[in-house]
């Protein structure tokens, strides 16, 4: 395990929890303190189709991720979306877990948990049920068990699995619904009691309970801490009406949870479309309703500071949940885009039958560094291409690029990347050394240097290795939508 992931652990190890029982008082955060800030991440994309999310049929350009129409399993797009992950302030990929031997799950044990740098982030399950315990009207909860004791031997185990009071952390989707049934609280209290049993293992469950006009604290009983994943239906987004009353809807239901006792998980998300993959739901721009694109990233930046902040807490770790890393068939993703203008036109027969009119822009970093300037206080402003660090960008950036070629973020002699690095250095995509990738974001910020102002303040033997980096990085985030015939099974619940 790396240094870094050692000052993660103490970090959660020295957490106060106060709780006297779910029902009982718990404490709140201090508005001092720092948010770990995790994300739903979906290891999906070696099967699911491209074409189904809305930014791939944007026109006339698709507003596809910098890390390219890619699988998951791409070792490239995982150090990539790690180092996203430290942009944006995110240290948790709550996994999309879909069973044993599904795609997500081989993605994750196979690819995620054993990348060089995996150390970097914690990581845990988003069980879906859906997936697992079929439908709400007539549920079957006999996979719960034999599914808990597979993650124990497989995966909580994992020196980087996150935990929350040494505890490892699972988090269930939609509760709320499948609790209702009898049978629910007995199957999960039977298969906490397995895995206790076999591996010694007290998982940390989260609920997905935070959702209607009133909390169900009976139903939150069996849970360690609540959370909501439809933050859009959850507000009131689902109307396709964005106001600052949803904001005040979402703090409001947090704070219901709150009072019942609840160690509380608060949601956020950018915004909300899903009808390139299914039929039903209303879309949201980014941006409230009224206001134009020009303001896209202000309902994500007010779900963090009005409803999200003010109820995180000690007991679960200051936990703050985005939904989401990179779900784009829901469009829900902060993951980076290209650089697109703004646009209100989809490839469908009418134009608009997945905007609906809606505007969107191919957003680059924006939500990553919404996230991160609104989750570290007192965070610098930090430009990419400044690479002298004085708030400009100008031909002492070369120079100062230069001087810190090749330097590395070295903890006990390991190359760590993450925020720390990129506070230090120009390393500008976070990845612990300056490098020619680098230099690629420093080209995009000085458009009147060339690659022989680099060669000419280096010694680089072979020049044609910078055509070569760029040729690639061209290449990868050119790459088309794959097709598949596997559809997202999962969304909004209203």
């Amino acid at each position: 395990m790396s240094p870094f992931h050692w000052t993660h652990r103490l970090r959660q190890a020295a957490i106060a929890v106060a709780a006297v029982g779910l029902l009982g008082p718990t404490p709140r955060a201090s508005a001092s303190d720092e948010p770990t800030v995790g994300a739903y991440y979906y290891p999906w994309w070696d099967t699911h189709d491209w074409n189904e999310t809305l930014r791939a049929r944007m026109a006339p350009t698709d507003h596809r991720p910098t890390a390219g129409y890619s699988p998951s399993s791409n070792p490239d797009v995982i150090a990539e979306h790690i180092n996203q992950s430290h942009r944006g302030n995110i240290s948790l990929w709550a996994s999309s877990w879909w069973g044993p031997g599904s795609i997500e799950d081989t993605v994750l044990q196979t690819r995620i948990l054993t990348h060089p740098r995996a150390g970097e982030l914690d990581y845990a399950v988003h069980y879906e049920s859906t997936g697992r315990f079929g439908s709400f009207s007539s549920p079957d909860f006999s996979t719960l068990t034999p599914d808990f004791l597979y993650l124990a031997e497989n995966v909580f185990d994992d020196p980087n699995y996150y935990r929350i009071d040494g505890r490892p952390v699972v988090f269930m989707y939609v509760t709320r619904a499948y609790f209702n049934d009898p049978d629910a609280a007995p199957a999960l209290a039977a298969a906490r009691q397995a895995v206790q049993s076999a591996y010694g293992y007290d998982p940390y469950v989260v609920g997905d309970e935070v959702f209607g006009s009133g909390f169900n604290a009976t139903r939150a009983s069996h849970f360690d801490a609540v959370t909501t994943f439809d933050v859009y239906a959850m507000s009131g987004m689902n109307d396709g009406v964005v106001t600052p009353s949803d904001i005040t809807r979402a703090a409001t239901k947090y704070a219901q949870a709150e009072s019942a006792g609840a160690a509380v998980i608060p949601g956020v998300t950018p915004g909300y479309n899903d009808r390139a993959v299914r039929d039903g739901n209303q879309a949201t721009g980014r941006y409230y309703s009224g206001q134009t694109i020009a303001d896209a990233g202000a309902v994500f930046t007010d779900l963090i500071d009005q409803a999200g902040l003010p109820h995180v807490n000690p007991a679960s770790d200051n936990l703050l949940l985005v939904n989401s890393f990179n779900e784009w068939h829901e469009d829900t993703q902060i993951e980076a885009t290209i650089l697109a203008p703004p646009s209100s036109r989809d490839d469908s027969p009418s134009g608009t039958e997945l905007t609906q009119g809606k505007t969107y822009e191919g957003y680059g970093t924006k939500y990553l560094d919404l996230l991160r300037r609104h989750t570290t206080p007192g965070a610098p402003n930090l430009i990419d291409g400044d690479a002298d660090f004085d708030g400009d960008l100008d031909h002492d950036d070369i120079t100062a690029f230069a001087a810190s070629w090749n330097s590395e973020n070295l903890i006990d002699g390991v190359r760590v990347g993450g925020y720390a690095s990129r506070l230090t250095r120009p390393d500008f995509n976070y990845d612990g050394v300056v490098d020619f990738a680098d230099w690629f974001v420093m080209r995009r910020a000085h458009p009147a240097v060339t690659d022989a102002t680099l060669r000419a303040l280096l010694t680089i033997p072979e020049p044609e290795s910078l055509l070569l980096t760029f040729s690639a990085v061209a290449a990868h985030v050119g790459r088309r939508p794959l097709s598949s015939n596997r559809k997202a099974n999962k969304g909004a619940t209203q």
